[in-house]
């Protein structure tokens, strides 16, 4: 299948077959992840055979998603539409405590070992979004760079905006 037409333009005959050098063409999609990981722990001999051990952890990620898909992209979801895009910014965070005390003694050839202890974690994730379509431009760069662009004038469905939020945790005795 040919990528232009004798006219120059793309040829993309439909949702279902798409030309990928059109999507290249007409589509801006970046996401920018930062992770930060990390685990601190401390261990105290209490007395001969008693250890207490504590761990603190975290797990925190941002990632920020920004997309457009000019008019010209001939998807069902974007054509008539003057173009969409959107803005996504994703959160998410783990916190980890963990409390233990270990005893061992060998009587003998024998060891013993017991362990106990308490184990929490949180999980907090949250996102904002905002979805704009009818633009007056069809350059994905300037979507983008000002959602503004959007006509908003006699368009009630300019504009769409989304957020949420969740935090779970987990506690354990052992």
């Amino acid at each position: 299948r040919p990528i232009f037409d004798e006219n120059g333009d793309f040829v993309q005959p439909g949702n279902d077959q798409r030309n990928p050098a059109a999507i290249l063409a007409f589509v801006e999609d970046n996401t920018t992840t930062t992770r930060v990981l990390g685990a601190a722990s401390a261990n105290v001999n209490i007395i001969e055979g008693l250890d207490y051990k504590f761990l603190v952890g975290i797990d925190r990620s941002e990632a920020v998603r920004r997309s457009a898909f000019s008019e010209q992209l001939n998807f069902d979801d974007v054509r008539g539409r003057g173009g969409r895009a959107f803005i996504l910014n994703d959160y998410a965070y783990s916190y980890l405590l963990e409390h233990t005390l270990t005893y061992n003694r060998q009587i003998d050839n024998h060891t013993f070992g017991i362990l106990g202890g308490f184990s929490y974690q949180e999980f907090d994730s949250r996102f904002d979004r905002i979805d704009a379509q009818r633009f007056r431009v069809d350059d994905p760069q300037l979507m983008l760079n000002n959602l503004s662009a959007a006509d908003a004038d006699n368009n009630a469905d300019a504009f769409r905006a989304q957020s949420g939020r969740g935090i779970d945790e987990l506690q354990s005795y052992f």
